[in-house]
């Protein structure tokens, strides 16, 4: 159906025209049934993914998207989902030194061996394994950065895992050298997506997904005029939704409404020049 979508000449970008698989809507939905916001079915498959790798004997996850308020929507969730486990144990890294991480990952290593630590046959069991999440990526420094790497080579088997957000100051160098196995990326929606998330039930009104939402239909407005041929439409064809004062807003051409701005522009100006010149005393 959506390749049919995509081969069609006359497809609107218009939500409202997009024909849209029941079948998808009720995937969607169950995806939500216990009471988290995933806002489309990749998504689901990229978060189920991140999880299982959560709970391997490498629970190294780097997440990844263009998306700030996606990217820290889904981390929340992943860190909600291992703190739920009774049997985990997590630790929170704010930043501050390339010092005060070494004595993270050194609190976490000093009961091990150097082989169990770097050894692939160490038989730590998956649960044992301390999970750092890493709090404001954008304010680590780049050895800050070369130490969490070594969470996908040398310490990959080592007794802790990884939760951490490759922010904007991370270069895409540094993140493509991240294998594929441990990079989840949860890309931007798609006006069929979008279609597909505005027809279900949504569980969450206040996180960072519900905030990505409002903002996607906010923005959905502008994008409507900017492909226009460049007019400006009239003032009373923009929904404004709200009090009576903003229906009859709707009502006015522009022209009227020009005539509203000037005359109540020039009773300021005769209230200023009368208060000016003393006339009431």
């Amino acid at each position: 159906m959506i390749a049919d979508m995509m081969n069609s000449e006359e497809l609107s970008t218009n939500l409202s025209d997009i024909a849209v698989n029941p079948e998808s809507i009720k995937t969607l939905n169950r995806a939500n049934g216990n009471g988290e916001l995933i806002l489309s079915l990749s998504h689901y498959e990229t978060l189920k993914r991140a999880r299982k790798r959560l709970l391997s004997t490498e629970p190294i996850c780097f997440l990844k998207s263009t998306n700030p308020l996606i990217l820290a929507h889904y981390k929340k969730l992943l860190i909600e989902y291992v703190a739920k486990k009774k049997d985990r144990s997590v630790v929170y890294y704010k930043g501050g030194s390339v010092d005060a991480l070494l004595s993270v990952i050194n609190t976490s290593t000093k009961s091990y061996s150097m082989d169990k630590v770097l050894g692939s046959k160490n038989n730590i069991l998956a649960r044992d394994k301390l999970i750092l999440v890493v709090e404001r990526e954008e304010d680590l420094i780049d050895d800050e950065w070369a130490l969490l790497e070594l969470f996908k080579s040398d310490l990959r088997f080592g007794p802790m895992g990884v939760i951490a957000a490759t922010s904007s100051n991370l270069r895409e160098t540094d993140i493509k050298r991240i294998p594929q196995n441990f990079l989840f990326e949860f890309e931007e929606l798609d006006e069929y997506e979008l279609e597909i998330l505005d027809r279900v039930q949504i569980p969450q009104k206040f996180s960072f997904g519900f905030e990505y939402i409002q903002t996607r239909k906010e923005s959905g407005i502008f994008e409507e005029v900017q492909e226009g041929e460049g007019d400006l439409p009239d003032l009373h064809e923009i929904p404004i939704s709200g009090s009576m004062g903003s229906k009859l807003i709707n009502a006015l051409t522009v022209d009227e409404l020009s005539m509203i701005v000037f005359f109540t522009l020039l009773a300021f100006e005769i209230v200023f020049f009368v208060g000016r010149s003393g006339f009431f005393g």
